[in-house]
Formats: structure tokens, C-alpha cells, sequence
């Protein structure tokens, strides 16, 4: 008997022994199961982790790549500046020759008034020295017409020829 009740014990260890191995290899599954799990989230916090230092990368590549636009930006702003200050001289070099140019013209619009106040009180001069002439002519050739007969010869018929070349042109 004492075979059988050591049997029965080894029995009842072997079945212990057996549940136990079952609970152990439930659990080594459960925990096979866990460390897949476990895996696939480090794999997949890997990915992300990789994602964020490929952002991170590009994020420093977009960053000097601005940099360098905000340096080249700068530049040609910079470049505009001094044109346009270049401009802004050339327009008001050009706005002083208008106004030097405009002042001439108005000082050539009065000299031209003058002249032409000068000319008009010329011509009108002229035209009373032009009448003043045609009336000592016509005084002239009277006078020198009365000479002439007071001094014809009647033999000869004929006229001194001084007093001919007087009445015909009488301020030589």
C-alpha cells in the first residue's frame, strides 16, 4: 500500500505538477502575447521617434534654408534702399534743373517782353520818323522845285545839276 499511496502522490504531484505546467505555459503565452505587444508598440515608438528626427532634421534644414532666404531678402532690400535713395537724388536733381530751367525761361519771357515793348516803340519811331521824312521830302522837293525856277535858263533849258541830284536824293 505504501506503493500505492506513493503512487497516488506522485499522481497528485504529476497533476499538480501538470496544472502548474499548464498555468506556467497560459502565462508564458500571456506574456509571449505582452512582449509582442510590447515589441510592436517599441517598434511602432521607434517609427515615430525616427518620424520626429526626420522632422526634426527638415524642420533645421527648412530653418537655414530660411535663414539664408531672410539673408538673400535682407540683401535685396538693402540693394533697393540705395536705389531708391539713388532716385530719389536723381529726381531731385532733376525737379532743381526744371526749377533753374523754369526761372530762365521766365527771365527770357520778360527779356522778350521788353524787346518786343522795345520793337513795337521802335516801329513806332520809325514810322513817325518815315513820316516825319516823307513830309521834309515833300518840303525838300517843293523848296528845290522853287530853287529850280528861280534858277532855270530859259536858253538852255536846263537845270543845274546839283539841284537835280538833291531833289532826287536829298540826305546823300
Amino acid at each position: 500500500m505504501q506503493e500505492s499511496s506513493e503512487l497516488q502522490s506522485l499522481k497528485l504531484d504529476h497533476t499538480k505538477l501538470g496544472a502548474q505546467a499548464e498555468g506556467l505555459a497560459d502565462t508564458i503565452k500571456t506574456k509571449d502575447s505582452e512582449i509582442e505587444k510590447l515589441q510592436a508598440n517599441l517598434s511602432s515608438q521607434k517609427e515615430e521617434t525616427q518620424k520626429y528626427k526626420d522632422k526634426k532634421i527638415q524642420f533645421k534644414d527648412n530653418f537655414k534654408s530660411s535663414q539664408d532666404e531672410i539673408g538673400r531678402n535682407q540683401s535685396l532690400i538693402s540693394d533697393l534702399e540705395k536705389r531708391l535713395v539713388e532716385k530719389e537724388a536723381a529726381i531731385e536733381g532733376k525737379v532743381t534743373e526744371i526749377s533753374t530751367k523754369r526761372e530762365s525761361i521766365e527771365v527770357l519771357q520778360t527779356k522778350l517782353k521788353e524787346t518786343q515793348r522795345t520793337l513795337l516803340s521802335n516801329n513806332s519811331t520809325i514810322d513817325e520818323l518815315k513820316s516825319s521824312l516823307a513830309e521834309a521830302q515833300k518840303y525838300s522837293f517843293r523848296a528845290i522845285l522853287n530853287n529850280r525856277n528861280s534858277t532855270h535858263h530859259p536858253a538852255t533849258n536846263s537845270f543845274p545839276a546839283a539841284t537835280f541830284q538833291e531833289a532826287s536824293h536829298p540826305h546823300q
